[in-house]
């Protein structure tokens, strides 16, 4: 079978699988419909974009100093997000709403829940050397110790050596 006609009968089972689903009423969130404006929102470069803080830090901003991180900002979207919250607070006659959608970091949290104790000592990479700024205070309020792993700026690689007194 040639690779033209593969790609097209796999192509022809993604379309069956979407038409499925399209005909379907799923009962979990995860699996809702989105608008078609929604929809192009996800297949722009918006849908990838870092957004790091919280809005009220940065609503205007055109370029994001986060930590050790330097984004480019999105005041479009900063905005949009905004008047969401505002109608989202109204119409629920809520205090606070949020419109952040969950992350790696909810995965980081559960796998820290999961594989480890109250007061273990959970090693991550040092945010000045490339880790994620978010790990060490969700280790310690998790109940865990936070520690870093040493890290050779030489080799631009973990010391080993340093690493395994530390253990």
């Amino acid at each position: 079978m040639n690779q033209r006609l593969k790609l097209e009968q796999l192509l022809d089972g993604l379309r069956c699988e979407e038409q499925r689903s399209d005909d379907t009423l799923h009962l979990t969130a995860n699996e809702n419909r989105l608008s078609k404006l929604a929809q192009s929102f996800l297949s722009s470069n918006l849908s990838f974009r870092q957004h790091e803080g919280t809005l009220d830090e940065h609503i205007s901003e055109a370029v994001l100093l986060h930590g050790t991180f330097m984004f480019m900002g999105l005041p479009g979207v900063y905005a949009l997000e905004h008047e969401a919250r505002m109608v989202a607070q109204d119409m629920f006659h809520a205090a606070i709403s949020d419109f952040r959608p969950t992350s790696g970091l909810h995965g980081m949290l559960c796998t820290l829940a999961a594989a480890t104790k109250p007061g273990d000592i959970v090693y991550s990479i040092n945010p000045g050397d490339g880790g994620h700024a978010a790990t060490r205070q969700a280790v310690t309020n998790l109940g865990r110790q936070s520690a870093y792993i040493p890290w050779s700026n030489t080799d631009l690689t973990i010391d080993m050596d340093a690493f395994a007194k530390a253990v």
